[in-house]
């Protein structure tokens, strides 16, 4: 995760300048995406990396990680859903440990949350220990949830 906003600077004005030819050119957008213009897809392409990655700098204590897949890797997996109050969340299911591979993780925090201290807690360490995870570290965050 990027939070430094002069890397992040840097970085956007990277993909500009390595696509400055779409840019200066006379062709529209429709008329880009009309035509297949391999630049084009190199711009998008190099947007769709780039963006996931970049965070408020106000976030940076968080040491947050993601995992990124690109649209067409995504496409190869399954796609499931979930709904949360007010709407439906797409997502894939990822195995981050397996039997042969033990966990990778030191610590895990819990974001905000109305319940994070309760039923939260408990849910995520019974699930951590059902995983063989007893080792790793459950804290809760000390950034107070704001539900508005």
């Amino acid at each position: 995760m990027e939070t430094n906003i002069s890397s992040q600077r840097e970085a956007i004005e990277a993909i500009l300048q390595d696509h400055s030819t779409l840019l200066d050119s006379n062709c529209s957008l429709e008329q880009c995406i009309e035509a297949n213009d391999p630049d084009l897809q190199s711009f998008i392409a190099a947007l769709l990396t780039l963006v996931p990655l970049l965070k408020h700098p106000g976030f940076s204590e968080e040491a947050e990680w993601r995992v990124v897949r690109g649209p067409f890797e995504a496409e190869a997996h399954c796609t499931e859903f979930r709904t949360s109050r007010d709407t439906v969340i797409p997502f894939q299911r990822i195995d981050l440990v397996t039997q042969n591979d033990p966990s990778r993780f030191a610590e895990l925090t819990i974001g905000p949350s109305p319940d994070a201290r309760d039923r939260t807690f408990g849910a995520i360490r019974r699930l951590l220990d059902q995983h063989g995870l007893q080792s790793c570290d459950l804290r809760v965050s000390d950034i107070p949830y704001r539900g508005w």
